[in-house]
């Protein structure tokens, strides 16, 4: 008999074995398990064997399969490119392996180059959707490696490079081509994509591919072209039926452009470059806008406002980005924009639709659209008077010329809410523009120039509206009225100038004015004059309603003579219950400020108190120098009647003695003023000379404060132990005596120190 004995084939072996038999997924199962077991030898290379499969599944037709392996064997981009030349774009300078280049290389790798699929249609589409796959998760692990902070280096620089260029490639093969897809990367601030290898692939696309093409030269900085190619006719499909858009909203993004998505993204585009910052870019937008303004007027407009520019279905990304900007135009005057809208010819639009709104500026002239951006520019906090001038000429030039009443009426909101904000623009050459048959557009730009009786007179007199004349008075003197409160706050003198007394008399002015020549009582007689009633009881109810307003007796002196108590007895009422109301606020006032004032006292007497009770914090104690100890307190007013508390803290200087006497005041109603404490030496007069006091001014009911005696110190032998005789003096100040009744108390203690 014979014994046979049964040995392990090595795990190194097994996969050897497996792989040259093709049996590429039991070698990686093998390898899996075994590596789990952990007894995968180290010689074993996984990677080598997902690669070969990859390729034998490339020879297969199998792309999805061998896609899947390439990735787990993580290679080489490039030697995956080159066995797909037709995604390859022509222009790409790419490595073309050959079989002979590594003598090393496996067969499959071998015999996948030599005979490589055939791609056409159908094999051509799915091996492009298999590459995409491919080119996405190695994108993402290349840039991952960027953003995990490492810096890219030259070789995933390169690699990033044909990855980006071949996925613009991928993406167009698929079926349907991925058009958005190769947007968004282009579009993507990381990509590097081949400008002169894609461009021609993009170009030979026509329309469906332009704004892919855009984008590419978008991002490579290459403005111009992309400008030059920017026009409708190689940009735009041909027209389709409304009834074949509202069909196929979804699939918009990925078709050819129509026409009005091609002028929002030109709109954008050019907005870009006038928000940039770069004069150059400025100069570029401001060339290529004048056919947008022929395509659409308020796309044309948003260029140079950054308005947004919007649907529904194609969101304004920059937008949010672009509003916070205060201008654009680098390096471009605003006057020079202005002068640029004022030549442009929209003659040739459309007509504007019906159903716009009333106030609504239509965009049909240069000068409207000039009017559009100076508004802006106003808006955003431009100063030069030079434009806020020509703002208000064009505005009142567009009024002149309006033949429609919208149109009219929205030059004439614009000029006078223009006239009435703008404190910029020089109101006398404005106000010499204006005819007389635009007496509300006077008025405003005379109130500019502070002329208050001759807006009055075209309120009151030429357009005969009392409450307009009103509203401009309580206008007027409200903001007078705020001046002089914010200059009395800041001021110490109650002088105003002249402009502020006229404001505040704009309510006697228009007063005056009802009321005619009773003014000038003996001129008026003496002329003959009749006075109208119905004048004098306008005056006499405009200042009867606004009788805080105005100064009653300027406001009687108005009346002619001889005028019946009968008219000025609501006026008479209203002022003395104004007055009565003023007498109540005044001493409602008085006495929240005469409390405000005692709390204010009370808190700056406890802080005195607080202050004067930290040795280190009087100043007639620092000349003592460095305090070398303090003692304990020694109370002494155990035994007296009157609640004064007293305690005594010795505090030891270099040559000097300071005694701190801390006295409470527990009686009631009682404040003590000059508080101090007369100190008598019991023991020898010669090792103690008084030197100095420090008395406390103040001491209210139930606080603390302290007082100071100071002895000179003479060096001694030994220790002396002496007493001393304390005196406790002060003044009582019952809360309700003046000061001035006060008594002096004194009351004595002897103690030791």
């Amino acid at each position: 008999d014979k014994c046979r004995c049964l040995r392990m084939v090595p795990p190194a072996a097994q996969v050897a074995e497996l792989v040259d038999d093709g049996a590429y997924e039991d070698a990686l199962a093998l390898c899996a398990a075994a590596e789990l077991e952990r007894r995968l030898p180290a010689a074993v290379d996984v990677a080598a064997i997902e690669e070969r499969y990859a390729y034998a599944l490339y020879s297969r037709g199998d792309f999805e399969g061998a896609v899947q392996h390439w990735l787990a064997a993580d290679g080489s981009p490039a030697d995956v490119a080159a066995l797909f030349p037709a995604l390859c774009p022509p222009g790409l300078v790419a490595h073309q392996p050959r079989d002979d280049d590594d003598a090393a290389s496996s067969p499959e790798k071998r015999e996948a180059l030599r005979h490589p699929p055939q791609l056409r249609q159908a094999s051509l589409s799915r091996a492009a959707a298999a590459v995409t796959r491919y080119l996405e998760a190695t994108r993402e692990k290349l840039a991952a490696r960027t953003t995990a902070g490492h810096r890219r280096a030259q070789a995933d620089d390169d690699a990033l490079r044909l990855v980006d260029t071949v996925l613009v490639s991928a993406r167009l093969h698929c079926s349907p081509p991925r058009v958005g897809d190769v947007v968004d990367l282009l579009k993507a601030p990381d990509q590097r994509c081949e400008l002169e290898a894609v461009a021609p692939l993009l170009a030979a696309g026509g329309p469906a591919y332009a704004e892919p093409l855009l984008w590419l030269y978008r991002s490579k900085g290459q403005h111009s072209r992309a400008l030059s190619m920017l026009v409708e006719e190689r940009c735009c499909g041909p027209p389709t039926p409304d009834a074949d858009k509202a069909a196929d909203k979804t699939a918009a993004h990925e078709g050819t452009w129509d026409r009005p998505r091609f002028a929002r993204w030109k709109a954008r585009y050019l907005r870009a470059l006038w928000f940039s910052g770069d004069p150059r870019l400025a100069a570029l937008a401001l060339d290529a806008a004048a056919s947008l303004f022929d395509l659409a007027p308020t796309l044309g407009l948003a260029v140079f406002t950054a308005a947004r520019v919007e649907d529904a279905a194609d969101p304004d990304d920059d937008h949010a980005r672009l509003a916070p900007l205060r201008a654009g135009g680098a390096g471009t005057p605003p006057q020079d924009v202005v002068a640029w809208m004022k030549k442009l010819d929209l003659s040739g639009r459309p007509a504007p639709s019906p159903a716009a709104a009333k106030d609504d500026l239509l965009l049909d002239s240069g000068n409207a659209v000039a009017i559009a951006y100076l508004e802006f520019l106003v808006a955003r906090g431009e100063r030069l008077e030079l434009l806020h001038n020509e703002l208000a000429y064009l505005l009142l030039d567009g009024l002149l010329k309006a033949t429609h009443p919208d149109r009219d009426a929205a030059y004439r909101t614009r000029l006078r809410a223009f006239l009435k904000t703008s404190a910029r623009y020089k109101a006398e050459t404005v106000l010499s523009w204006l005819p007389d048959d635009l007496p509300g557009e006077k008025a405003l730009v005379l109130a500019r120039l502070g002329r208050h009786d001759d807006v009055l007179a075209l309120y009151a007199d030429h357009l005969r509206d009392d409450a307009l004349a009103e509203a401009y008075c309580a206008e007027v003197w409200e903001r007078a009225d705020a001046a002089r409160t914010l200059r009395l706050a800041h001021a110490d003198d109650d002088d105003q100038p002249p402009d502020d007394e006229a404001a505040l008399s704009v309510y006697l002015r228009l007063a005056r004015r009802y009321v005619g020549p009773a003014a000038d009582p003996p001129a008026a007689s003496a002329a003959g004059a009749d006075y109208s009633e119905a004048g004098l009881d306008k005056a006499m109810s405009l200042v009867s309603r606004h009788v805080a307003r105005v100064d009653p007796v300027a406001a009687l002196e108005l009346l002619p003579q001889g005028v019946s108590f009968a008219r000025v007895a609501d006026f008479a009422a209203r002022l003395l219950r104004l007055a009565e109301s003023g007498a109540r606020d005044a001493t409602v006032e008085h006495q929240l400020l005469r409390v405000h004032y005692v709390d204010l006292k009370y808190e700056l007497t406890q802080h005195q108190l607080r202050q004067q009770s930290t040795i280190s914090a009087v100043p007639e104690l620092a000349r003592l120098g460095k305090l070398k100890r303090s003692l304990p307190p020694v109370p002494l007013s155990d035994h007296l009647e009157e609640p004064y508390d007293v305690a005594c803290v010795p505090h030891v200087f270099e040559g000097h003695l300071a005694l701190q006497f801390r006295v409470t005041n527990n009686a009631p109603g009682h404040r003590l003023q000059n508080v101090r404490v007369r100190v008598e030496s019991l023991g020898d007069a010669d090792l103690y000379a008084h030197d100095a006091e420090v008395p406390l001014n103040l001491l209210p009911y139930k606080s603390t404060g302290s007082c100071y005696v100071v002895f000179r110190t003479f060096p001694t032998l030994g220790t002396v132990v002496t007493s001393f005789a304390n005196e406790l003096r002060f003044a009582v100040l019952p809360d309700h005596l003046n000061p001035s009744r006060s008594s002096p108390l004194a009351h004595p203690r002897d103690g030791p120190a």
